[in-house]
């Protein structure tokens, strides 16, 4: 096969290029700048919103809050790197059983690590379930429950617990409520 070498300037602009940052006029739908990006980081929802804006010159933080609640078109989950992601929720299908299950055995393990038994697990994962039947929860309320339940968790266990609700498929990251990440 034939490769081609690009120069170093033009490989910064052809990187740049690929992932938006010459922030192109046409981008307007943030559903597909973050299917164009593979995906937008978004531990801190305001620094992920910035990040949609730095791709494209149309889009404003309402247009990304309303992607995602109101349409729906974008989701935020655990991906890459295990790091929050925002995907296209159209996406979702085919990215999230390629790195859910490592980044569920992982916390499963660390958990374990943690001192806390696969049957304590499984039980935390069920008090979540049944809290969210009764509607959406912030992370602090899901562990909330799961410590009304009886379940002690730290700062470690807490985080690992309800990554785990997620990335076994129980529940999702929702809208956040204020400044409480869902």
């Amino acid at each position: 096969p034939r490769s081609t070498r690009l120069e170093p300037a033009r490989l910064a602009r052809v990187r740049a290029a690929a992932q938006l940052l010459h922030r192109p006029d046409a981008a307007r739908d943030p559903a597909e700048v973050a299917r164009l990006t593979a995906g937008i980081q978004a531990q801190d929802p305001p620094a992920a919103r910035l990040s949609f804006r730095s791709r494209t010159r149309a889009l404003t933080a309402a247009d990304v809050d309303r992607a995602r609640t109101g349409e729906r078109s974008l989701l935020r989950t655990w991906l890459m790197r295990k790091t929050i992601h925002i995907i296209p929720t159209d996406d979702a299908g085919w990215m999230l059983p390629l790195f859910e299950p490592p980044i569920e055995r992982w916390s499963r393990r660390r958990l374990e690590q943690l001192g806390m038994s696969p049957a304590t697990q499984e039980r935390a994962l069920r008090v979540i379930a049944t809290a969210i039947d009764d509607g959406p929860l912030t992370r602090r309320e899901a562990a909330a429950r799961v410590t009304d339940a009886g379940i002690a968790l730290d700062a470690q266990t807490r985080l690992h617990v309800v990554g785990l609700a997620v990335t076994s498929g129980l529940a999702l990251l929702g809208p956040d409520r204020g400044s409480q990440p869902m």
